[in-house]
């Protein structure tokens, strides 16, 4: 599994983080930060996007490099006439610790910024999700949550999704019920805020594949929440006689959720196939994007309306 997700892109040995504005008529890019690579002061392989914090830092996480290569949080500070950059967290692997992000991090009310890590925890090297937090100006990481076993989900690959109440949402890329798959279709995932900074997990939803269901949510995808409490989602895989994946909606109905296919992709049609990010809502809409498919081949953008 490893070598493959790093084979896949070890083309590039330089990322960069980048932010665009809009002057008059025309918009202009300025790179924040260029990554150094395999280096202990940084990071490489960013592969999630970026978030926002209540005092306007940017934070996001690579997948290889920090201290001990196995992936970083880094933060970027706006400072007079620019941004400052600092890695915040290297993962490592000892111990059962966590590693490798894919995901990126959410901040949430309680002030804690979470996230998730593709491998790591005791056992069974599953997956993780952890937690950041500042005290007397030191970073410190702590997991949430370990995943055990196929069918609480395994490889959790997203970042996360958090309500009003703290709980968070996630998917994982393996594990789960489903049986079609060797290991798994994947799951989508519910942690429940308790008493004492616990949760309990929960699967909402564990994907089937075929023609009649989604398999396997990408790297990054995960879900998006609208004000009634539904998620809606991509799956790379799965869907229609192609398997070139499915837009999903989960319709919450007090504790319970019902999955609905909004759309199914093919290989034929042009309307682009293998969606490998996530959603947004718009007014009632869904958009999102594939990386293959359409008029010219190089993916496309879609907009589904109910």
């Amino acid at each position: 599994m490893l070598a493959r997700a790093f084979l896949a892109r070890a083309a590039a040995s330089i990322a960069r983080a980048s932010i665009a504005r809009k002057s008059g008529g025309t918009w202009k890019e300025t790179i924040l930060h260029a990554f150094l690579g395999y280096t202990q002061k940084d990071g490489y392989f960013p592969q999630a996007g970026l978030s926002f914090d209540t005092a306007g830092n940017l934070y996001g996480t690579t997948e290889y490099g920090g201290l001990n290569n196995q992936g970083s949080v880094f933060q970027l500070a706006p400072v007079k006439g620019g941004w400052k950059f600092k890695t915040i967290h290297a993962f490592s692997s000892q111990n059962g610790g966590a590693y490798y992000p894919i995901g990126g991090i959410t901040q949430g009310a309680d002030g804690y910024y979470y996230g998730t890590t593709y491998y790591g925890g005791y056992a069974y090297n599953a997956g993780t999700i952890y937690r950041l937090f500042q005290t007397r100006g030191i970073w410190v990481g702590q997991n949430v949550f370990i995943f055990l076993e196929g069918g609480d989900g395994i490889y959790p690959d997203s970042s996360l999704a958090i309500d009003a109440k703290g709980n968070m949402y996630g998917t994982t890329y393996y594990g789960g019920a489903g049986e079609a798959c060797s290991g798994g279709c994947g799951t989508v995932y519910k942690l429940t805020a308790g008493s004492n900074d616990t949760y309990t997990h929960s699967v909402i939803y564990s994907f089937q594949a075929g023609v009649k269901d989604g398999q396997n949510p990408f790297y990054g995808a995960g879900v998006t929440l609208d004000a009634k409490g539904n998620l809606y989602g991509t799956t790379l895989y799965g869907g229609s006689t192609n398997n070139a994946g499915t837009v999903y909606e989960l319709a919450v109905s007090g504790s319970t959720y019902k999955e609905k296919l909004l759309w199914s992709f093919d290989t034929v049609s042009g309307d682009g196939y293998y969606p490998r990010g996530g959603v947004i809502l718009l007014k009632g809409d869904v958009y999102g994007t594939t990386s293959s498919g359409g008029k010219n081949g190089a993916g496309t953008v879609f907009q589904i309306v109910p």
